[in-house]
């Protein structure tokens, strides 16, 4: 999330600074917020990605502690 907010924090010192330098058409505005959904949209997928990984980890570790409870201790 930190890096996302990275992200949009420059995008909006970047659009700051275009517009300093020229004014910003409609069509501009429009191409930027495509593209800034589309970033959205690909970090919410990464986000669900890496949850999936969690879970699968946490998934097989318990397995693992589960057949260790199993198994009478060796000594």
């Amino acid at each position: 999330m930190k890096k996302l907010r990275w992200l949009v924090f420059l995008s909006l010192v970047c659009a700051l600074l275009l517009q300093a330098a020229s004014p910003v058409s409609k069509e501009a505005l429009q191409a930027r917020l495509f593209e800034l959904q589309q970033q959205r949209e690909q970090a919410i997928a990464n986000v669900n990605a890496i949850s999936g990984a969690i879970q699968e980890c946490e998934y097989w570790l318990k397995k693992l502690k589960e057949k260790e409870e199993e198994e009478p201790e060796e000594k």
